[in-house]
């Protein structure tokens, strides 16, 4: 197993606690009416019919890389910023195609951001094909 992802044939470290699979179960609950357009207390649920998975969780991303195989927190933007899917790699060296949805939320560990030891923080959620 390694301490990295691959995102876009980068290299990136993620922090065990905050780094995890998970499974999406898309689907809708509603609670139906009755004639009287008032709740009768039945559900109805309706689900899609796939599961995607995916990874969730903090990368680490340095402003100087550790060598040409790493991204810097400026090549992890610039992957992430793009609107089709991404090579990638998980710990366990299984490649796919990732998907990256929603907000990037994103802190910097230092005060001093484009100072050549920070570091940031970005949020990602992943879903693969």
């Amino acid at each position: 197993m390694n301490n990295y992802i691959e995102i876009d044939s980068k290299r990136y470290k993620t922090m065990f606690g905050d780094w995890a699979p998970f499974l999406a179960k898309p689907g809708t609950l509603r609670y139906t009416l009755d004639g009287n357009y008032t709740l009768d207390g039945n559900l109805d649920a309706t689900y899609g019919p796939a599961a995607p998975k995916g990874w969730m969780g903090m990368i680490f991303a340095p402003i100087t890389t550790e060598g040409a195989q790493w991204g810097s927190y400026d090549d992890l933007i610039a992957s992430l910023s793009k609107l089709q899917g991404l090579p990638f790699k998980d710990h366990y060296g299984v490649a796919g195609t990732a998907h990256i949805t929603g907000d990037i939320p994103q802190d910097s560990r230092s005060p001093l951001f484009d100072s050549t030891l920070n570091e940031w923080k970005v949020m990602v959620r992943i879903t693969l094909e």
